[in-house]
């Protein structure tokens, strides 16, 4: 117990505990959802290439030091309209308080060359720029 509040270091605690990375990729058809991730751990889904990139984002966040993942396609509950929509909008808001955000560059391989980029999907999505 103490009389004196330290907002500092209580900021500090709370940014060190509830920080959180994002994952920034293209939707495809098979992709993991809400309802399928809800109720099981991510490393059982069946596999798939897009559970494999759920699970290498994961792998990822966890060697990096994160408790906390948000991804659009599974965090977001496309079953309930009212929360799709109120998702949809605030989407910025997900991605501006991450910690890190690691995109996926679909149809970008290594070794890039130069001009990959620029004939990628994510110059036609204009929300992305």
């Amino acid at each position: 117990m103490t009389t004196h509040i330290d907002h500092a270091h209580i900021n500090y605690e709370v940014a060190e505990c509830y920080h959180y990375a994002t994952f920034l990729h293209k939707w495809e058809d098979n992709k993991s959802l809400f309802e399928q991730v809800i109720h099981i751990v991510v490393y059982k889904l069946n596999e798939s290439l897009t559970h494999n990139k759920l699970q290498m984002f994961c792998k990822i966040l966890w060697d990096s030091g994160f408790h906390w993942a948000w991804s659009n396609t599974c965090c977001i509950n496309k079953g309930d309209h009212f929360m799709l929509q109120e998702a949809l909008v605030s989407m910025f808001k997900w991605y501006e308080g991450s910690t890190m955000t690691i995109i996926l560059l679909h149809g970008i391989h290594p070794p890039s060359k130069g001009g990959d980029l620029i004939k990628s999907i994510w110059n036609t999505w204009a929300w992305t720029l």
